[in-house]
């Protein structure tokens, strides 16, 4: 059976996003956390607990998300064939502008 993670992922947050981000205003379990409720005044709600549960870990956001200008991601996919078979390849590439 398919699970269609994204919207289930939705429906998590609407059923439990208010109550976890309010549990942790209550009992910050550390200085991450604190540091993520400092920084989730204008966040949507489910990036906010996302980032709460991760720093409740000691982990990182970027560890599980990848954080990108999609203004300057360039995508290319191509198809090798070799042998009767063929291959997809994707290559990503990112410009930073300093």
């Amino acid at each position: 059976m398919d699970i269609p993670v994204l919207r289930t992922l939705e429906l998590a947050m609407k059923e439990c996003g208010k109550a976890i981000m309010e549990f942790f205003k209550t009992k910050p379990t550390n200085a991450k956390v604190k540091e993520v409720l400092s920084l989730c005044e204008d966040v949507e709600l489910s990036y906010c607990v996302l980032q709460l549960l991760m720093a409740d870990f000691s982990d990182y956001i970027t560890d599980l998300i990848l954080l990108a200008d999609v203004s300057f991601l360039f995508i290319y996919t191509y198809t090798m064939s070799y042998n009767d078979s063929s291959y997809n390849s994707t290559i990503y590439i990112s410009l930073s502008v300093s």
